[in-house]
């Protein structure tokens, strides 16, 4: 009799260990999928991002091409106030490389910079544009480049 109370209570205690291995990998895979749904979602962020920071450099251009007096209006080497663009947040900042004053002369290139922030990326972009005819800014095509997004 004493030796049926001595094996059940090993198959409990069997029993036991098993359910506890089954609930830890049940816990490391759910712990996984939740990883793996963060990281997509990541990324996802990074590539929109990554493309609405090229989109506001060209929204940024198409507000400033042309007209004149946009220099006056502007500080050299500030970030601008912040503002809602599509899924996130954009800012820019003007920088006249040649003499470090954007207001002082129309037909110098500056530099472009642009930071968008859509949930927990960050991407920045910059690039140069020359003056050209009829107050139109050129791209310089091989100028674009990607920044650190401090």
């Amino acid at each position: 009799m004493r030796c049926r109370v001595r094996q059940r209570g090993t198959i409990y205690v069997f029993v036991l260990g098993i359910t506890t291995l089954l609930v830890a990998m049940g816990l490391a895979g759910s712990m996984l999928a939740r990883i793996s749904v963060e990281r997509s979602n990541l990324e996802q962020e990074q590539a929109k991002a990554r493309l609405l920071a090229v989109s506001y450099l060209d929204y940024c251009h198409s507000r400033i091409d042309g007209y004149t007096l946009w220099r006056g209006t502007v500080s050299q080497n500030v970030w601008d106030t912040p503002e809602a663009f599509a899924d996130g947040s954009a800012e820019r900042m003007y920088i006249d490389e040649i003499d470090g004053d954007i207001a002082n002369d129309n037909d110098q290139p500056f530099r472009l910079y642009v930071r968008v922030t859509v949930g927990n990326a960050v991407r920045a972009y910059s690039q140069e544009f020359i003056p050209g005819e009829s107050n139109k800014l050129i791209r310089d095509p091989k100028s674009l480049r990607q920044e650190s997004a401090e």
